[in-house]
């Protein structure tokens, strides 16, 4: 699989309706998220997969990673993201999604602190 980096328009992006996480907005680090992004964008691209298109119709794009990064950028106003596109199945975005959740690791307080005196 190749990955292209693309920015994308935001509209041009569809949520996956079966996403293993949701995205509570009103949650401090979900607005600390937005404020990084309104003050320096989008660092790590989200990930994406193109869906079929009939003739003439614009190129859709269906999420596979990063909600939290694509629904900051909504709050935060902006228009489009950097994604990388893969070309995956139903199964292959599935599984994609499963072992980039698996690999999500909660960062402790203490460490960010380290972080931030560094």
């Amino acid at each position: 699989m190749t990955d292209e980096l693309k920015r994308i328009p935001l509209s041009s992006i569809k949520e996956n309706p079966a996403a293993l996480r949701n995205v509570n907005r009103n949650t401090e680090e979900f607005q600390s998220l937005v404020a990084s992004i309104k003050s320096r964008g989008v660092t790590q691209p989200i990930l994406v997969r193109e869906l079929p298109t009939t003739a003439g119709e614009e190129q859709q794009y269906g999420l596979v990673d990063g909600l939290h990064r694509y629904t900051g950028s909504l709050d935060a106003g902006l228009k489009d993201i950097p994604a990388f596109v893969k070309n995956l199945s139903d199964g292959d975005a599935l599984e994609v999604q499963i072992i980039n959740n698996l690999h999500k690791i909660e960062t402790k307080p203490a460490e960010y602190t380290k972080g931030l005196m560094r």
